[in-house]
């Protein structure tokens, strides 16, 4: 129960929650399998300084994502705000894994049969634009039929 108030909880953080949800997307795919952000440390009101993001790194790759870290810091203050994190703490251990959505397999293309009764039902059509665009729609609720039959 905790787990999923805490997810839950996490869509209206403006730190490291925001930041674990599009984690990919800010720093690439790659950084993204060996780091894991754990918190955002804000600065206090009026500091000249901006807070501190601690990175969770996987082994021995906190040396690389130090090198990259004047980059990753970059991307991180381009999503939150400028000036928002200005140095990364590195913990290193084990990162979670990301689950990544397997995509659907591409459907089989209509058959031959079906293909010619298509061609033959929008074959009065004079304007040649309506005609390819009613031939891919009726392709997509054909294959859309054939996948809720299964």
């Amino acid at each position: 129960m905790m787990k999923a108030l805490n997810e839950r909880f996490e869509a209206y953080d403006t730190g490291a929650g925001q930041l674990k949800s599009r984690w990919p997307e800010i720093v690439g795919d790659t950084v993204a399998r060996i780091t894991e952000p754990v918190k955002v440390i804000r600065a206090r009101p009026g500091a000249r300084a901006g807070g501190t993001l601690d990175l969770r790194v996987e082994g021995s790759f906190a040396s690389v994502i130090q090198h990259q870290s004047r980059v990753i810091l970059d991307r991180v203050n381009l999503f939150l705000g400028a000036g928002t994190v200005e140095r990364l703490r590195l913990i290193q251990g084990p990162v979670q894994k990301i689950a990544r959505p397997v995509p659907p397999p591409a459907p089989k293309p209509l058959s031959a049969a079906e293909e010619l009764a298509l061609q033959e039902s929008v074959k009065a059509v004079a304007d040649e634009k309506l005609r390819r665009e009613l031939l891919r729609l009726g392709r997509s609720v054909l294959l859309k039929d054939r996948a809720q039959r299964k």
